[in-house]
C-alpha cells in the first residue's frame, strides 16, 4: 500500500495498463480522486431546482483547493475555479470542460507523463508523444510489479475488513484516496453500513452552518463526497459525458476526447 499511495489513479493506470484504458477511464478516476482529496466537492442545487427531474449537483472548490497544487493531468478539472474560486459548475458541465481541455487521450497521456512521480519510470520519444505511446523503464517495471502485488493483496483483504474491521478499512481508504477505486471485486455498495461517525472522521468536513445547509456538511453519509459515493460519482460522470461513447452530443471514451460535443464550454 505504501507504493499505491505515492501515485494518482491515472499514474497507476499508465504504469500497470499502459495506454489501454480509455480517456473516459483516465478522466473519471482523476475526477473521483480530486473529490476524495477534498480538492473538489459537490453541493445540492437550490430547493426550487430539486423539483426539476434534470436537476444536477454543483461542483465547487473543496476545503483543500487553495493549497493543492494540481498535476498537469488534473488541471482540466481545477482550472475552471482558478479565477473565480466561488464559481459553481454543474457536474455535467465540469465533465465537459475537462474533455475540452484534454482534447485527446494522446494529450492526456503526455500530461500524465509529466508527473514528478513518474520521472524515471516512463519515457516518451518524439514519435511516442505523437502516437500516445510510452516505454516503461526497468525501474518502472519494478514499481509496476509492486503496485500489482499491493492491489492483489488489497482485493483479498478489503472485502473481509468491510465486514469485520471498519476502522482499519477506513484507515486504508484514507491513505489510498481515489486509488481505492482501481481495485476490482470490492463491494462498494456495502460501504453505506460504515458508521456515520467514522465517515465524518475520514472526510474531515468543515461542519459549519453554510456547508450543512448546502446538503454536504460534516458526516454526510450518502453521496456528498463520502467513501460510499463512488457509484454516484461514476454515474454522474458518465451522464455528463453523454449517453454513449462517441455520441455527438456527449463525450467520446476513446482518443477523440470531446470532439463535436454540444455544450463543452460549460454553458447552457
Amino acid at each position: 500500500m505504501t507504493t499505491l499511495s505515492r501515485f494518482t489513479p491515472a499514474e497507476i493506470l499508465l504504469l500497470t495498463e499502459g495506454t489501454f484504458p480509455t480517456l473516459r477511464q483516465f478522466l473519471k478516476l482523476t475526477f473521483i480522486d480530486l473529490f476524495t482529496k477534498q480538492v473538489l466537492k459537490t453541493e445540492l442545487p437550490p430547493s426550487d431546482e430539486l423539483n426539476n427531474t434534470r436537476a444536477d449537483k454543483y461542483v465547487v472548490p473543496g476545503k483543500n483547493y487553495l493549497t493543492y497544487a494540481p498535476l498537469p493531468h488534473e488541471e482540466g478539472f481545477t482550472r475552471a475555479f482558478e479565477k473565480y474560486p466561488t464559481t459553481k459548475l454543474l457536474f455535467r458541465h465540469l465533465v465537459q470542460l475537462a474533455y475540452k481541455h484534454t482534447i485527446t487521450k494522446t494529450r492526456f497521456v503526455r500530461q500524465v507523463c509529466k508527473s514528478p512521480a513518474l520521472q524515471g519510470l516512463v519515457q516518451q520519444n518524439f514519435f511516442q508523444r505523437l502516437g500516445g505511446k510510452i516505454t516503461i523503464t526497468t525501474e518502472g517495471e519494478s514499481v509496476k510489479e509492486r503496485l500489482n502485488k499491493e492491489m492483489i493483496q488489497l482485493e483479498k483483504t478489503l472485502p473481509v475488513l468491510i465486514e469485520e474491521n471498519r476502522e482499519e478499512l477506513l484507515g486504508i481508504a484514507k491513505q489510498l484516496k481515489g486509488n481505492l477505486f482501481l481495485l476490482v471485486n470490492i463491494p462498494f455498495e456495502k460501504w453505506d453500513i460504515i458508521d456515520k461517525d467514522l465517515l465524518t472522521e475520514v472526510n474531515k468536513r468543515t461542519m459549519d452552518n453554510r456547508s450543512n445547509s448546502s446538503g454536504c456538511g460534516g458526516g454526510c453519509s450518502g453521496g456528498c463526497g463520502s467513501w460510499n459515493s463512488y457509484n454516484e460519482y461514476s454515474s454522474s460522470f458518465d451522464s455528463g459525458c453523454g449517453s454513449s461513447d462517441g455520441n455527438s452530443s456527449g463525450c467520446s471514451s476513446g482518443d477523440s476526447g470531446c470532439s463535436g460535443c454540444g455544450g463543452c464550454g460549460g454553458g447552457d
